[in-house]
């Protein structure tokens, strides 16, 4: 269930005010307004199922002393203390509750911060982190921050279990917190590692160590990790550097998404297929079964529609296409604008037959309907040429699934051809 609600509790009625104009303005949640520990503890017993996080004052008037905030973290509601106090002690007291955060009331830098942290800890929960370390004691510290800030994350004891882990799935971990001391390896050789399993650039990798030598920072750094920490860091610490961490990730992945994607149909461009489909086929090629097929699709009389109807006809056009492909296969195949009328699909799971049963179903459905562009209705078809036999590069294959679907245009277009 997606938890879509926001607990404000807090007396004060133009702080309240203010934090619902700005929890309205940059997000889509749905808010709830306490003015006491009695209401909010009424909220979060009937809703606490669909809240998100809350966001307290900590001195109320039957809650003078932050009662109120151990009352709702006993409930497994996230919380933010949102406070006028100062004293370092509270502070330090409120994060031993495992608070997600404590932040003082100081102006308008100070709500712009929690924004900032509210944005950060959605995107928080659509990762996930991978912990390796042999010490059960350390997993299970780390793996308390980071559901601290509301970070899914698995736990692993060695470097071999890692691997095995991460060779299953290269892309499923956004951040890495790696231990430099493991039995059967060091965290820098983990790192080195990592790279020629994984694309470690689309990573944060955090290195962290117990033993207080300011050498290893440089070495992890040095390695290729993002960051590094000592066991002994606060909280506050950790959750700074970790949330930098995965900014500047975010950032990184927005630059990439906007290189390698086609700007007309939002499907991938012909430099991803080339950057990660070679990556799928050499992971194809250490796999048993199934193996990386590839299908060149091709839109028939193209052309035409372009003269006839204009060329915002013809992008519209393809926009349609590329929903279409989009919607008949799965999110484990790649699926690109190769260029102009032309697409390409990489298909990761799938036997010979199976390949050749989708594309052909998938021609079928295309021809089958209308497409209705600009109040016009005009009929489409398509030619694809299939290669399922591995080849020495994935080029080869490209090329050679080319040379299928030029066949296919050359039998009439409108088919199908595999061999």
């Amino acid at each position: 269930m997606t938890k879509n609600t926001v607990l404000i509790v807090d007396e004060a009625k133009f702080m309240s005010s203010m934090l619902e104009k700005r929890l309205r303005e940059e997000f889509s949640f749905e808010v709830r307004i306490a003015t006491s520990k009695a209401e909010a503890l009424t909220i979060a017993e009937s809703e606490g199922e669909n809240i998100f996080i809350s966001l307290m004052n900590l001195t109320l008037p039957d809650a003078p002393d932050g009662e109120a905030v151990d009352a709702i973290i006993e409930l497994g509601i996230p919380t933010i203390v949102f406070s006028g106090r100062f004293e370092s002690q509270i502070r330090t007291r409120m994060l031993q509750k495992r608070v997600v955060d404590y932040i003082p009331k100081v102006g308008r830098r100070s709500l712009d911060y929690l924004m900032q942290l509210l944005h950060r800890l959605l995107a928080n929960t659509q990762i996930e982190a991978l912990i390796v370390d042999d010490s059960a004691t350390s997993r299970t510290h780390f793996s308390n921050l980071l559901s601290q800030m509301l970070i899914p994350n698995v736990c692993v004891n060695d470097a071999k279990e890692a691997i095995a882990t991460i060779s299953k799935d290269p892309y499923r971990y956004s951040l890495l917190l790696i231990d430099f001391h493991m039995q059967d390896t060091t965290g820098l050789e983990l790192v080195h590692e990592l790279q020629n399993i994984t694309d470690t650039d689309r990573m944060a990798i955090i290195g962290i160590s117990g033993v207080n030598d300011h050498f290893l920072t440089a070495q992890f750094l040095k390695a290729g990790s993002t960051d590094f920490l000592y066991k002994s860091s606060s909280y506050e610490e950790f959750l700074c550097r970790i949330s930098q961490a995965l900014k500047n990730l975010d950032h990184v992945k927005a630059l990439e998404e906007a290189a390698s994607t086609d700007y007309l149909t939002k499907l991938k461009n012909r430099r991803s297929l080339f950057d990660i489909g070679n990556m799928l086929w050499k992971q194809s090629n250490r796999e048993l079964q199934p193996k990386l097929h590839v299908a060149m699709i091709d839109m028939d009389h193209f052309k035409n529609i372009n003269d006839q109807h204009g060329h915002e006809f013809g992008d519209l056009t393809l926009v349609r296409m590329a929903n279409l492909l989009k919607e008949s296969f799965r999110t484990s195949d790649l699926i690109v604008r190769y260029g102009g009328e032309e697409f390409c699909v990489l298909l990761c799971q799938s036997t010979p037959e199976q390949t050749q049963l989708l594309m052909e179903n998938f021609r079928a459905k295309v021809a089958a309907q209308t497409f209705q562009i600009m109040n016009v209705q005009i009929p489409v078809t398509i030619s694809i040429g299939i290669c399922t036999e591995q080849q020495s590069a994935l080029e080869d294959m490209i090329n050679l699934a080319d040379q299928r679907l030029y066949a296919a245009k050359a039998k009439g277009r409108n088919c199908v051809v595999f061999d």
